[in-house]
């Protein structure tokens, strides 16, 4: 049991050490920092969902848009409310 200890100890320990001493750059979505996000850069399908209460009761709805990359977005949502 000691030893068992012991050794997630060190590896704990070399773990820490390794990490703070690495030299990790930051990430950004397209790898460039002039280049900000807005619907003009935004390309593809993105799913939503939303839920929640409203005057007359519950609410759900489901959807799907579509970006093009020029600045054009189109979708269709589907929603339920009772």
């Amino acid at each position: 049991m000691k030893l068992k200890i012991r050794s997630l100890s060190t590896f704990a320990l070399a773990t820490g050490l390794l990490l703070s001493t690495s030299n990790i750059p930051p990430v950004h979505a397209d790898g460039r920092r002039e280049r900000a996000c807005s619907e003009k850069t935004l390309k593809g399908s993105y799913g939503f969902y939303r839920n929640g209460t409203t005057s007359t009761g519950p609410l759900a709805a489901l959807g799907i848009l579509f970006f093009d990359g020029n600045g054009t977005v189109s979708g269709s949502q589907s929603i339920i409310a009772k």
